[in-house]
Formats: C-alpha cells, sequence, structure tokens
C-alpha cells in the first residue's frame, strides 16, 4: 500500500512551518526596519540646518528639527515592544507546532504500514485461495470426462484433495481477511484522529498569528497615533510660512525670460487611418512594399485576399481571435482594423463568387474556420447573402459538389438570438432546393465518393493481410462487392440528407420522394426504405394532431359508465371523499367491495403512497397469470444449468455493477431471478437491462417469487418482449415517438438535434429498456423512480414519454448553446455530480404529470407509424 497519501500534510508541514518562519522574519525585519528608520531620522534632525536668512521658512526648520527628533525615540519604542511581545514567542510556538505536527503524523503513518502489509498477506491467500478453486474446479470437470471405473476413483480422490486444499485456501484467505479489516479499522481511527489532531493544529496556528498580527496593529496605532501628533505640530509651524511673497520675488527675479513652447501630441494609427479616409485616401489602396528583403514570401493571390478578409470581417472578434492560425495576427488589431474596407470588400467579394475560382476559394476559407461557427446575427445574414449569390450562380450552372457544401455549411454557421439560428434558416427559401433532381445528383455523387473510399479501403486493408503472410484473415477479402457498397453507401448517405432535406425544405413532399426514388435507384430492401422514411417522418418539426370526433367532456363520461357500469352514480361520488371514507365502504358489502377496490388501490398509490400500500398494489396489478411454481422453476434450471451459460456470466456482471454497493438488493436472490427468467422465457432471454427491472421489484419486495414473476408480468403486460428483441422493433417505435413528441412539445431542442443529425435513438435507450430504473438507481433516486413506475402500472408508456420530455426540457438550455459531442456528453451523463442541476428534484414528478401528453396524440403517432409500415413494406 502507498504511503504517499501523507505528502500532501508533510507537504503542509514544510508550508505552515515555513510560513511561520517567514512571518517571523517579518516582524524581525519589520523591527529593524523601524530602529533604522528611527537611526536615520535622528541622524537627519542632528544634521538638519539651513542657509537662508532669519524669516518665517528658517524659523519652521530650527523647529520641525526637534519634532524629527521626537519622532525618531518613538520608532526606537515601536522596535523595543515588537521584539519583546511578539518576535520571542512566535519562535517558541514555532518549534512547538512543528513537534505536535510530526508526532501525529508518524503514528498514523505507523498504522498504515501495518495495513499495507495485511493488504499484501490478504492478496497473497486471495491468489492462493482462487488458484485452489480453479483446481479444484478444473478437478471436477475432468472427473466428469473419465469413463474408466479405475480412472473415475482416482480422479473422485483427486477431486476431493483439490476441494480440501480450495478449504484450507480459504480458510487463510478468511483469517487474512479478518486480519485486515482488524487493521484497517485502527488505521481508520488513527487517521480521524490525526485529522481531528492536525485540524486542531492548523487552527491554534492561524489564532496565535492572528494574536500576533493584532498585538502588532495595536502597537502601530499607538505609533501612528504619536507620530499625528507631531504631524499637527508640524502643520501649525507649516501654517506660519508666507510663500506667496518669496515666490513672487523668486518669478520676478530668475523666471521673467523663460517663455513656453507648444508640446508635440501623439497621433495613433487608427487615428492617421481615420483622417486619410477622411481626406478620400485609402491607406490599403497604396503601393507600398511590405515584404521583407529578407523573407521569401509570396503575396496572396488577390482574389483569396478578398474573399478571406469579407469572410474574417463577418466572424465575431471574440471567435476570430480563438482561431489558432490567426492568434498572432489578430490580436494585435482592433475590431476597427480590417485589410480591406468591409463595404468595397464585400461588392467584390459578391462579384468574385460568380465565378468557379471564387467559389472554390470561397468554400476553402468557410472550412478553415468551420471551427468559429457562431456568429452574430448580423454577420449571419450578410453570410446567408453570399450563399444566395452563389446559389444563384449554381442555378445557371449547378455543381453537385458546391450544392453538398452549402448544405453542409449551412448547418454549421449559426447566431444566438432569442434561440440558436441556423444559416439553413436564412437560405431555404432559395428556389435551388426546390429542385428534386439536384438533391438526387448531389446524393449520388457523395455516394459515389463513399463508394471509392470504401473501395480503396477494401484494397488497403487487403494487402496488408498479404504483406502479413496470414491468410486466414482473408476470409471475406476475395472480391469487392460494389453491390453491397453502393446499398450501404446509399443507406448512410440518405440517412444523412434526410435531416438535411427536413430542415431545409418546407414540407415532406420533396424529401420524401427523393428518398424514394434514390431507393429505388440503389435497389434498396423494403425494410430499409421503411427506415428511412420513418426517420423522415420523425426528423419533421411539424406534426399536426387532428381534432376530437367528440367533446371532452362527452369522452370522459363514456369512459366513465364503462368503468362504473351500474354504480356510475356512486363511483362519481367517491372524487369527493376522502381515503378513510373509501375504506369504510369496502365493508359494506361484497358487491361494492369488489367495485371499489381497484378505486381505492389507484386512489391510495397515486395520491398519498407508502412502502405498505405500493407492495401491495404493485402486488395486485402484476399478479401472474400462469400457474407454475418459482421454487420448481429453480429446480429445473440446476438440473440444466447449460441451458443459460451464454448469458450466465452477464447477469452476474450486470449484477455486479447496478447494485453491488446496495444493501438492500440481495445479489444472489436477483442473480436467481434473472438466471430463472431466462430458463423459463427462452423466446425472451436475458437482454442487459432487465437486471434494473428485476432490481427495482426487489427493492419494494424482496420476496424472489414475486420479483420473478412481477418481470413476468410487468414484460407481458406492457408489450415489452419485443422491446428486449434482436430487431428491436419495439425499442424503434418508442424512438418514433419520442422524436414526435420532441417535434410538438419541444421544437427548440427538435431543431437542434435535427440540426446535429440526432435522434432520441442516440440516448434514450437506456430510460425505455430500463424504465428510467437505470438511470434513477445511479441517482439514488429511488423515491421518485417508485412513484414514476406507480404512474407507468396505470397509464403505461406515456408516462415514459412523459418523463423524457421533462428531463428533454430541463436540459433545453443546455442543448441549444451546445454541439453534438456536447449534447451526447450531456444526455448520457445524467448521473453522479452532473445532477448538481437538480433534473430529478422534487418538482420532478409533478412536471411529468403536468405535461400534456394526451392519449390522443399517441394514437395519432400510432397510427402514422402503422400506415408507413402499410405503405412501404
Amino acid at each position: 500500500m502507498k504511503s504517499d497519501i501523507f505528502e500532501h500534510p508533510k507537504s503542509y508541514l514544510l508550508h505552515s512551518s515555513a510560513s511561520l518562519s517567514e512571518i517571523s522574519i517579518f516582524f524581525k525585519r519589520f523591527k529593524r526596519i523601524h530602529e533604522e528608520m528611527g537611526l536615520l531620522i535622528s541622524d537627519y534632525a542632528d544634521d538638519f540646518e539651513t542657509s537662508d536668512k532669519a524669516n518665517t521658512l528658517s524659523a519652521f526648520i530650527t523647529n520641525i528639527a526637534k519634532i524629527t527628533k521626537d519622532v525618531s525615540n518613538e520608532y526606537f519604542k515601536f522596535a523595543e515592544n515588537l521584539e519583546s511581545q511578539i518576535a520571542e514567542a512566535l519562535e517558541s510556538y514555532k518549534d512547538s507546532y512543528i513537534h505536535n505536527f510530526t508526532q501525529s503524523l508518524e503514528k498514523t503513518r505507523k498504522a498504515l504500514r501495518k495495513l499495507g502489509k495485511a493488504r499484501e498477506n490478504l492478496n497473497t491467500h486471495r491468489n492462493e485461495y482462487f488458484k485452489a478453486m480453479v483446481k479444484a474446479e478444473k478437478a471436477e470437470f475432468m472427473q466428469n470426462l473419465e469413463d474408466d471405473t479405475e480412472r473415475i476413483e482416482l480422479a473422485t480422490r483427486n477431486t476431493t484433495e483439490m476441494k480440501l486444499c480450495a478449504e484450507k485456501a480459504s480458510e487463510k484467505y478468511f483469517g487474512s481477511l479478518a486480519e485486515e479489516k482488524k487493521l484497517w479499522n485502527e488505521y481508520e481511527n488513527s487517521r480521524k484522529l490525526l485529522i481531528l489532531s492536525l485540524h486542531e493544529s492548523e487552527e491554534g496556528r492561524v489564532v496565535f498569528v492572528k494574536k500576533s498580527l493584532e498585538k502588532m496593529v495595536k502597537l502601530e496605532k499607538k505609533l501612528y497615533h504619536n507620530l499625528l501628533e507631531n504631524v499637527s505640530k508640524a502643520n501649525k509651524l507649516v501654517s506660519e510660512i508666507n510663500p506667496a511673497q518669496d515666490a513672487k520675488e523668486f518669478e520676478i527675479n530668475y523666471l521673467g525670460g523663460i517663455n513656453p513652447i507648444e508640446k508635440e501630441g501623439w497621433i495613433t494609427y487608427e487615428a492617421w487611418r481615420i483622417s486619410m479616409k477622411e481626406l478620400g485616401q485609402d491607406p490599403f489602396g497604396n503601393e507600398e512594399e511590405y515584404i521583407s528583403s529578407d523573407i521569401p514570401y509570396t503575396p496572396m493571390h488577390n482574389t483569396t485576399y478578398v474573399i478571406k478578409s469579407t469572410l474574417f470581417s463577418l466572424i465575431p472578434k471574440k471567435r476570430k481571435i480563438s482561431m489558432d492560425s490567426m492568434l498572432s495576427e489578430q490580436s494585435s488589431f482592433s475590431d476597427n482594423e480590417e485589410g480591406l474596407d468591409s463595404n468595397s470588400g464585400y461588392q467584390k467579394c459578391i462579384e468574385l463568387l460568380q465565378i468557379d475560382e471564387g467559389k472554390e476559394i470561397f468554400f476553402d476559407v468557410l472550412e478553415s474556420v468551420r471551427h468559429c461557427s457562431m456568429m452574430d446575427d448580423i454577420g449571419l445574414q450578410k453570410l446567408g447573402e453570399l450563399f444566395f449569390t452563389v446559389m444563384d450562380s449554381l442555378e445557371k450552372d449547378f455543381n453537385d459538389t458546391y450544392f453538398y457544401k452549402i448544405v453542409m455549411y449551412s448547418h454549421l454557421f449559426y447566431a444566438i438570438t432569442q434561440s440558436k439560428k441556423f444559416l439553413y434558416e436564412i437560405i431555404s427559401s432559395h428556389s435551388i432546393f426546390k429542385n428534386q433532381n439536384n438533391w438526387i445528383q448531389t446524393i449520388d455523387e457523395v455516394v459515389n465518393k463513399k463508394i471509392i473510399m470504401e473501395n480503396e479501403q477494401f484494397h488497403r486493408t487487403k494487402k496488408k493481410i498479404l504483406q502479413s503472410g496470414n491468410k486466414s484473415l482473408l476470409n471475406g477479402f476475395d472480391k469487392f462487392s460494389l453491390e453491397k457498397a453502393e446499398k450501404n453507401s446509399s443507406l448512410m448517405t440518405l440517412g444523412q440528407f434526410i435531416f438535411y432535406m427536413s430542415n431545409i425544405c418546407s414540407s415532406i413532399d420533396l424529401p420524401k420522394a427523393v428518398v424514394l426514388e434514390y431507393s429505388k435507384k440503389s435497389n434498396l430492401e423494403s425494410d430499409k426504405i421503411l427506415h428511412l422514411i420513418r426517420e423522415l417522418y420523425s426528423a419533421q418539426s411539424q406534426i399536426v394532431i387532428s381534432p376530437r370526433e367528440i367533446s371532452k367532456s362527452l369522452k370522459k363520461r363514456s369512459q366513465e359508465r364503462a368503468q362504473w357500469g351500474f354504480f356510475l352514480h356512486f363511483g362519481l361520488c367517491l372524487q369527493f371523499l376522502c381515503r378513510k371514507d373509501v375504506l369504510s365502504l369496502l365493508f359494506v358489502c361484497k358487491s361494492w367491495n369488489s367495485i371499489m377496490v381497484p378505486y381505492f388501490q389507484k386512489f391510495s398509490l397515486l395520491k398519498s403512497p407508502n412502502f405498505k400500500i405500493r407492495k401491495t398494489v404493485w402486488a395486485s396489478i402484476l399478479r401472474p397469470t400462469e400457474k407454475a411454481n418459482y421454487n420448481e422453476i429453480l429446480e429445473q434450471l440446476k438440473a440444466n444449468k447449460s441451458s443459460i451459460k451464454d448469458v450466465e456470466n452477464i447477469i452476474s456482471m450486470d449484477i455486479l455493477r447496478s447494485y453491488s454497493n446496495n444493501p438492500m438488493v440481495d445479489s444472489e436472490s436477483l442473480k436467481n431471478i434473472l438466471q430463472a427468467y431466462s430458463f423459463y422465457r427462452t423466446d425472451v432471454g436475458y437482454c442487459q437491462g432487465m437486471n434494473y427491472i428485476a432490481g427495482t421489484l426487489y427493492l419494494v419486495n424482496n420476496d424472489e417469487s414475486f420479483c420473478f414473476w412481477g418481470m413476468s408480468e410487468l414484460i407481458r403486460k406492457f408489450k415489452m418482449e419485443n422491446l428486449y428483441a434482436t430487431d428491436l422493433s419495439k425499442l424503434k417505435y418508442l424512438f418514433y415517438v419520442l422524436d414526435r413528441l420532441i417535434a410538438l412539445f419541444l421544437p427548440n431542442v427538435h431543431k437542434i438535434l435535427n440540426t446535429e443529425m440526432m435522434t432520441s435513438a442516440h440516448f434514450a435507450s437506456p430510460w425505455f429498456l430500463t424504465l428510467f430504473a437505470g438511470l434513477l438507481n445511479q441517482n439514488q433516486k429511488h423515491d421518485i423512480l417508485f412513484k414514476l413506475w406507480d404512474h407507468f402500472l396505470y397509464y403505461g408508456w406515456k408516462i415514459m414519454f412523459k418523463a423524457s420530455l421533462v428531463i428533454l426540457k430541463k436540459l433545453e438550455t443546455n442543448i441549444i448553446s451546445q454541439r453534438f459531442e456536447e449534447i451526447m456528453s450531456l444526455l448520457t451523463s445524467l448521473h453522479g455530480s452532473f445532477c448538481s442541476i437538480q433534473i430529478f428534484d422534487d418538482s420532478f414528478i409533478t412536471e411529468v404529470l403536468s405535461m400534456k401528453v394526451t392519449n390522443r396524440i399517441l394514437r395519432q403517432i400510432h397510427s402514422e407509424y402503422e400506415s408507413l409500415e402499410k405503405i412501404y413494406k
């Protein structure tokens, strides 16, 4: 065990003792300064004479010499008191402080050394135990392989011996662990005493220094009080001097012939430039030589210079200075210093963008400043005008490469006004985007480039394998599949352009036509086309909610009649009764009891939940529909352990990661539940995330049978089998619904996610797979988790969508100011210290319930999702 944990206290001891020494030296020097000051003043007072004749000034000098002598004596008194009252006491305290600090530190260090030795012994016995267990397990495995009677007997004896060795190793392991625990307690007690001792010592040091300084301040006050008295005396003497007459005579006799000369002023470079412009002259227009003859530098081409100067003038000063390549040049200029007059340069730039050379340079410069993508609103508008110029030119002579760059950079540059405003919002009205062939031609060009790159990568990899001589790695590298590469590249490029087109095009018709036509051209399978169309719809910022077929009140009355039937009037009265009154009505008769128990359970759980109510109601809702016995399933599992060998280690690791530090969850019980479910439901098996489902149920009711059947019923009741299926069909559907809801309720967030080519699939997978249990368990927010599940058990997936929207709403300010990497980091790190922003605060459940996600909206989105499958699959 490393002992460098004392480096900080040791370092601080050196620092604090040095600090005391420095303070002591300060007092001694302060004393010496005052002594020297007293000597200097005393010597000066003795030598102070004047050659002036008898007048008011000479009288003042004579008297001031006496006052100066008194001042000297005051300094001597101060130095003597500083030595006797402060400096000597401080030296004595410093020696005592260092001794006590060192003694406390050494005692804890000894305890740490003992603990280190005990841990070395523990690691040795642990490794011996693990090795012994491996030998025993291997011996037993080999015993099962033997089929000869004699060899079986020998193998059995060998296995028994190995197990005995393992038991002995285990005893040593437990013994060393107990010893380590004892020494750890000793060390921990010593460490706490050390911290307390050092805390008191440090507090005492500061108190002593403070009191010393307070004494010094008192001495200073006394010194300055006496000095002020002498100053008052001197001031009185000064008032008796009449300088006016002597000064006037001096001026007449000696200064009459000295005349004033006008002073030359400093003219700044900026002022000179302004004055030149006022005179109609452009300093930068002069043919001045600005290249050193000693440096082989060739001037920038005029076209490049004009375009670069114009684009740099649109970048805010702070962003410009942050550019690594421009730092040294830009940091010395003011905001008004541009190499080219802004208006004339802007017009020249527009002219140059009409030619291909100007366009090429324009996009090259944009690429060089893409990391300075945030602009002010005026700069973004002007950049939009330049893009319009390029697009006007492309309408006459279309170029797919330039079109692609326009689309790409329009999603990169933005300004922050009331919200984040991207360049594509300014240029999206241009007619070039309404031409379907432009999009298809550009997508085709991007796909072809991807195919060429993939082909080159294929042959480079194949060449490296051949050079390595390992021909076994050549499997799959026989021949480059052009058809496969074309399909993959088409799918990836269409997925990218779906976001581009959704942001730029005003309606879904053109993007959908482009996707369908190019998918047909690339011979994409129907399921791939359906996936792309769904992505296109989920990326749409507009969602129209159809009006209600019947009024809200009529629908509610219909639901009430369906719920209560003959007891309608009775049921309507219940909402006005308190829980205690409803409870008393349960015992009136059996018919009342049967009709009211579900209502009472829901009322109790959602309005005033407690642990006992939750345990009872969850058991009622998740009551199993099957008759099998949990213990019998466990026995069958033990007899067929090999049937779950593929997931056995995965389950153990998941439990270790999720609940190993939670004393409320028994890891073995959780392992039994998950293994039994994987064995019992082979069609579903085990999927990562189920550990949090089972763990949440166990936190409410630690009965294994309840947790097993509760998880089974939960998965069945809410159709979660497809959530854990290999094709992720249910999960894809949930992502689609959430994307559509984000567009409806959080349009600003949806806009940013679209621009960054993000969907809920990038971050919401663990939310749905664990029903937020993973996230809330990591944040130790079990109370919020239970309340969220309370509502989920009654209202289903709508609650999970609401919770997702609330999280995104709370993070909206953070999301709209970030780019892809920061947003991903934000949404995938909602646990631990990050929750200082209090996402999951006391108001979280209230905000979830107040989110206006209705069944009507969900039905419409579901209908949209299903209709797409019918049309395109």
